[in-house]
């Protein structure tokens, strides 16, 4: 059943050109956030935390060139893991403009999400802890929640500034993502956000 709702969710943005023209956006009613902030809290709390749980055993066991192997090769399967820990999650992950992983674009609705933080980051404004769209199309309606992620000190040895990252570390970005946009970054900036699609 949720495999289903992803591919109908992936569909009406490959028939609609990849644009909201024929997506509705609105704020979700004080009710509607009540109902599905529970599920979305808690899968972007366990992402993070089981994410940054891999990272720090594979840091303490082979520095950050093991760092890189394990996002290589876990990051995805634990958004998976995390995302099947809820009957009403469609889908985790991580997602920013500046990424690493493919498989973490933002799509239409994402970029419009990151727009409003990296706006709120311009003007010096603080974040809030989520921010939640609900998308309706015909007849079916779903939330996009979304957890704001900051630079975390941990993370600069493989995101940080080219001149500060480990030469060996750095070939290793290079060699397994070749199309890296994700360094440069000073611990505290905004990094991205955790994007979780909630359906009632």
């Amino acid at each position: 059943m949720k495999f289903s709702i992803v591919i109908a969710i992936l569909a009406i943005f490959i028939i609609t050109g990849c644009t909201n023209d024929s997506l509705v956006i609105t704020d979700p009613s004080p009710e509607e956030i009540q109902r599905i902030m529970p599920a979305a809290k808690q899968v972007s709390q366990e992402l993070l935390l089981a994410l940054k749980t891999e990272l720090q055993s594979a840091i303490a066991t082979g520095g950050f060139e093991e760092a890189i192997a394990v996002c290589n090769l876990k990051a995805i399967p634990v958004s998976k893991i995390v995302e099947q820990s809820s009957s009403s999650v469609i889908r985790v992950k991580r997602t920013t403009s500046q990424y690493r992983n493919p498989f973490n674009a933002p799509d239409e609705i994402e970029k419009l999400a990151l727009g409003y933080f990296q706006n709120l980051m311009v003007k010096n404004e603080p974040l809030p802890d989520n921010y939640i769209q609900k998308v309706s199309h015909a007849d079916s309606a779903w939330y996009y929640f979304f957890k704001p992620i900051k630079m975390d000190i941990l993370c600069l040895g493989c995101h940080g500034k080219p001149e500060n990252i480990d030469p060996d570390v750095w070939n290793r970005i290079k060699e397994l993502y070749p199309e890296d946009k994700a360094t440069g970054y000073e611990e505290g900036d905004f990094r991205g956000l955790v994007s979780v699609i909630i359906r009632e």
